[in-house]
């Protein structure tokens, strides 16, 4: 059986609640992760994806337009106008998720498949009692069933 253990990526960095976001969009840029746990006193306590960075950028009414070939810039949402100010303003906890999609180490790679694809998420934290072992992303899934390499 292939499990997650065998594919997971292992250590993976992980942030506390009081980093600020322009330090963690720094970390998503330098590690170049799907996401990071967020740990206090050794526990996943949230999660912070790339995703979650890009919908800070969005606004919540664009789910109900359907062209959004008008959209050309981001006018006073620029990124660098959002970072320079908001990212040192705004923390970890601020967009952090609190339910946080954990699998065992020992879990098979296709019960991983299974709950992303059920739940749309990109990646899963492993854990075990001792804390965050790694991290398993969809691409990390895919290299494992297509035969790819790492």
């Amino acid at each position: 059986m292939m499990k997650v253990r065998a594919y997971m990526h292992k250590d993976p960095k992980t942030v506390t609640r009081d980093l600020t976001l322009r330090e963690a969009a720094s970390l998503f840029i330098s590690e170049n992760v799907e996401g990071l746990p967020v740990v206090e006193d050794g526990t996943v306590v949230g999660l912070v994806t790339r995703r979650d960075l890009l919908k800070l950028f969005i606004p919540d009414y664009m789910d109900l337009i359907q062209d959004v070939s008008f959209l050309e810039d981001f006018g006073v949402l620029e990124p660098e106008a959002f970072f320079g100010m908001e990212g040192r303003l705004l923390l970890i906890e601020d967009v952090m998720r609190g339910d946080v999609p954990e699998i065992s180490p020992d879990s098979s790679l296709l019960k991983a498949a299974v709950i992303m694809e059920k739940n749309n998420e990109d990646l899963l934290v492993v854990t075990d009692e001792s804390g965050v072992l790694g991290v398993l992303t969809r691409a990390d899934v895919c290299r494992a069933f297509f035969g790819a390499k790492k």
